[in-house]
């Protein structure tokens, strides 16, 4: 029993020393995301801008994040998340062996709400220049009685009799198909 616990305790001696060795040929930066309240902010965006370009971090359920094996410089920290205000913090100092700690305080910010609207433009046949028009018995019963067959033709678009199109009461008959 003894035995386990003491080959616990020396992992995890050894682990706490490997990760302090990490650090020895870099730096580090560390921190926690909260709200103006004080609570933690899990799954906000944290950016490490660096010489070498960014690293992008998410914070965890405590609003913690690690951004280790950094060189020593100077970095740009930018957290975003919706529903708050972007921070950012620049001309914060990493130096050789050195754990910057950071609490960072976000500000409820506007939320923006944007809709896209997407539509196919209707299929036009530019190979041919017939029209058409399909009636079925339905739209045929809510045509006005007191007609031939024939003159339901002229609801179709571009059909007409004589240099006229159509007459006006089946003019009002197309109005009463659109419907």
């Amino acid at each position: 029993m003894y035995q386990k616990c003491g080959l616990v305790v020396a992992c995890i001696v050894l682990s706490v020393a490997i990760a302090r060795a990490q650090e020895t040929t870099g730096g580090s930066i560390a921190g926690k995301v909260v709200d103006l309240q004080g609570l933690a902010v899990p799954g906000a965006t944290v950016t490490i801008i660096t010489p070498q370009g960014e690293q992008t971090f998410v914070t965890d359920g405590g609003g913690a994040f690690f951004a280790p094996f950094l060189t020593p410089g100077l970095y740009e920290v930018k957290v975003e998340l919706a529903g708050f205000k972007t921070l950012d913090r620049q001309n914060i100092e990493v130096r050789l062996g050195q754990r910057v700690e950071l609490n960072l305080q976000l500000q409820v910010g506007q939320l923006t709400e944007s809709v896209t609207v997407e539509g196919d433009a209707p299929v036009i046949d530019r190979s041919s220049t017939t029209t058409g028009i399909v009636l079925d018995s339905d739209a045929l019963q809510r045509i006005p009685i007191g007609r031939r067959f024939s003159d339901t033709l002229y609801i179709a678009p571009g059909v007409s009799s004589g240099g006229q199109v159509g007459d006006v009461r089946w003019q009002r008959a197309r109005e009463c198909l659109c419907r």
